[in-house]
C-alpha cells in the first residue's frame, strides 16, 4: 500500500473553525464587561473638560477686558443650559448698551452637555431682554457684581457640583469635593 500517499495534519497549520469561535466569542463577552467602564470614564472626561473650557473663556474674559480696553460679559442662561462671552459694542438708538458675541473667539455661544446642570449664578446681574443672567468684565480687570459664583451640578446631583467664584480680580476654580 505504498501507492497511497497518507496526509498527516499538523496543529501548527492553523485553527479550527470551532477554536475561532470560541475565542472570537471570549473576546466579546470581556469587550462587554470592560464597555461601561470606558464610558463613564469617557463622559466624566467630556464633564470636566466642559467645566475647564468655561472656566477658560471667563478668563479669557477678563483677559480681552483688560488688553482691549473694553467691557465684556459673560451671560450664563440656566434654561437652555449655556452661556457666552459678550463684548460690549456701543448703544441702540435708545441709549441702551448693547453686547455682542464676542470677534475672534472660535466658539462665543458654548452649550453645556446635558449630564450637566448651570445653575443660576449668585448675585449675578439678569439682562430682561435677553432673559440671562451676566457679569461684567471692565478694562481694569475688575468683575462686577463681586463676589459672584457660578455653579454647575453633575447628574442634578448637588454633591457634584463645580464653582467658579468670581471676586474682584480673582477667578477661583473649584471641582466636586473641593472647599
Amino acid at each position: 500500500m505504498r501507492g497511497i500517499p497518507t496526509y498527516r495534519r499538523s496543529r501548527a497549520e492553523g485553527f479550527s473553525l470551532l477554536e475561532l469561535v470560541v475565542v472570537l466569542t471570549l473576546l466579546m463577552v470581556m469587550t462587554m464587561m470592560v464597555m461601561p467602564v470606558f464610558k463613564g470614564a469617557l463622559s466624566e472626561a467630556k464633564v470636566e473638560q466642559s467645566m475647564l473650557d468655561m472656566h477658560a473663556m471667563i478668563k479669557s474674559a477678563r483677559s480681552l477686558a483688560m488688553s482691549e480696553g473694553n467691557e465684556y460679559r459673560i451671560y450664563v442662561n440656566p434654561k437652555e443650559n449655556r452661556y457666552w462671552i459678550g463684548r460690549w459694542s456701543g448703544l441702540n438708538k435708545k441709549g441702551e448698551r448693547v453686547f455682542t458675541p464676542a470677534p475672534g473667539i472660535r466658539d462665543p455661544i458654548v452649550q453645556l452637555p446635558s449630564s450637566v446642570k448651570l445653575m443660576r449664578p449668585n448675585k449675578a446681574d439678569f439682562d430682561r431682554k435677553r432673559k440671562e443672567y451676566y457679569v461684567t468684565f471692565y478694562p481694569s480687570g475688575v468683575c462686577s457684581p463681586s463676589p459672584t459664583e457660578i455653579l454647575v451640578n453633575v447628574g442634578g446631583d448637588r454633591r457634584k457640583q463645580y464653582k467658579i467664584k468670581l471676586d474682584g480680580l480673582s477667578i477661583d476654580f473649584k471641582e466636586p469635593g473641593q472647599r
